[in-house]
């Protein structure tokens, strides 16, 4: 029954992601059709997608975003919200690391990312020859207008209650360009979208935390900054995921700085919004003949008459509706972890021993 409920909203948000370029620009989040001035397209898009989900954000600790140029940022990845969570915390000034697989799942949404230089996508089988894809690295930093990378270290999706290792891999490189790092740690932001049970939370609160600025440059060794990088990464975590929200101010994001887009990706970005536009209307009113049709036959079948096929024929929509509001919650979450950084289910049951054996 929960399944039935939810399932609409969750495909109607996966819908929204899935078309999230013409969306974006049809309610003037982003102007595609500005070919003069500088721009943000990476966080305007994000903007749109955080606003639509109603995400709010709450902040933890006194860092702020580093914003002096060049910068790798390390992301903890947690669902598919990460990709326009992070790069909304990151206010667009780096282009998001993600497999090859991601573009194939969400090609409307990854394909003219990508293109505009707001996305490097990879295949992990052709990582082998290490000096060949940092060059690649390299140049595909150059041609984008975003100064920095945003990637996920852990190397994939995890909600268990601690940090998995972290990979060695982009960090090496960040090490090699002495590239400085900083570390964007986020809680709950499985609540928004949680792709393994096909929920989506409209309303709900993630806790972010920005690390220190680690410059590169200032260690010996790699080995030296690795340590530096996973203790410093497991302090956030504890900080963060323990973190009360009600207790945390709001982070709001107003209006980033934007960058000088050329010529090339103006008009990229602007064809790719007219034809994805073009494709998305073409859907709905396929879509709609499809479904009345279906409606038809059944109303048919079932000797309806017309009052019965109006019904039916509204049915889809009402459905939505009934699960958009089911799947509404504006419910402060709470702290993951305790203030020791143990599962607060694990400190809960230490806490009801303690006190049975007193």
């Amino acid at each position: 029954m929960l399944l039935v409920l939810k399932l609409p909203a969750f495909l109607l948000a996966v819908y929204v992601m899935y078309w999230s370029l013409p969306l974006s620009n049809l309610l003037l989040f982003i102007k595609a059709w500005k070919l003069i001035g500088d721009r943000n397209d990476i966080f305007r898009w994000c903007q749109f997608l955080v606003r639509a989900f109603g995400i709010k954000v709450r902040k933890c600790g006194k860092q702020e975003l580093y914003r002096g140029g060049a910068c790798m940022y390390l992301g903890n990845h947690r669902s598919w919200a990460d990709f326009f969570v992070d790069a909304y915390l990151t206010e667009g000034r780096g282009q998001m690391m993600s497999r090859m697989a991601v573009g194939v799942v969400f090609p409307m949404f990854m394909l003219p990312v990508t293109m505009v230089r707001g996305c490097i996508c990879f295949r992990r089988d052709r990582v082998k020859d290490k000096e060949k894809f940092n060059s690649w690295i390299d140049a595909c930093v150059e041609a984008s207008p975003a100064p920095g990378i945003c990637m996920f270290p852990e190397g994939h999706r995890s909600r268990l209650p601690h940090s998995l290792p972290l990979k060695r891999g982009m960090l090496n490189y960040a090490y090699s360009r002495k590239m400085p790092v900083q570390i964007v740690m986020s809680a709950h932001k499985e609540l928004a979208l949680d792709e393994k049970s096909y929920h989506v939370r409209f309303g709900s609160t993630c806790v972010t935390g920005y690390g220190p600025l680690m410059r590169t440059a200032d260690y010996a060794s790699f080995d030296e900054f690795y340590a530096a990088l996973q203790a410093q990464w497991q302090a956030l975590w504890v900080e963060v995921f323990s973190a009360d929200p009600a207790a945390l101010p709001e982070l709001d994001i107003r209006a980033p700085a934007g960058f000088p887009y050329s010529m090339q990706l103006r008009l990229s970005q602007l064809f790719w919004t007219l034809l994805e536009a073009g494709l998305m209307a073409w859907g709905l009113a396929w879509s709609a003949r499809a479904w009345c049709s279906i409606a038809a036959r059944l109303a048919g079948m079932l000797h309806l008459g017309a009052a019965g096929l109006q019904v039916l024929q509204y049915l889809p929509l009402v459905w939505l509706v009934v699960s958009v509001v089911y799947c509404y919650d504006s419910t402060l979450p709470q702290p993951m972890l305790a203030a020791d950084g143990t599962p607060l289910v694990a400190s809960s049951k230490a806490a009801r021993d303690s006190k049975k054996a007193s």
